[in-house]
């Protein structure tokens, strides 16, 4: 990966976290009207893309626009609204394993041994994240550390 992707990735990774802030304070209805007159100004071509286009590319749309949008932010806020964003925003590291596991179900990918154990520390980081506190607690009360 090129350092300007890599650099890119960061600062949408920073966009993305801070946008967990702003759906715990509130701000999270951003008009979609906006955005299509940006997407029209700097994208080309949608027109045609649109009179083109296949019954896997609307499923595509459907499942883009109302499943991984519409209810899955709908739902990440509901979280967001319950926790702090110290404790929800850890599990958007479950989004690549996820990622590759759809990759190798539905698109019959073959997953790596540097991918399969990549998931593995991503999933034990999140336990440790999610549990740590109390298994710190937990293993200092059975040693009498308090």
């Amino acid at each position: 990966m090129k350092i300007t992707d890599v650099l890119l990735a960061i600062v949408v990774a920073l966009c993305w976290g801070f946008n967990f802030v702003v759906i715990k304070i509130g701000l999270d209805s951003f008009p979609p009207i906006p955005l299509v007159l940006v997407s029209l100004i700097f994208e080309k071509g949608q027109v045609q893309a649109l009179a083109n286009i296949s019954l896997t590319g609307w499923g595509a749309i459907f499942y883009t626009g109302l499943i991984s949008t519409v209810l899955a932010y709908s739902l990440w806020g509901k979280l967001f609204q319950r926790y702090s964003p110290n404790v929800v925003a850890p599990f958007a590291l479950l989004v690549p394993v996820f990622g590759i596991l759809s990759s190798v179900v539905v698109l019959n990918e073959t997953l790596s041994v540097f991918e399969l154990t990549a998931s593995c520390l991503v999933l034990a980081g999140l336990f440790f994240v999610v549990y740590g506190v109390r298994i710190s607690e937990f293993v200092a009360a059975r040693l009498n550390l308090r």
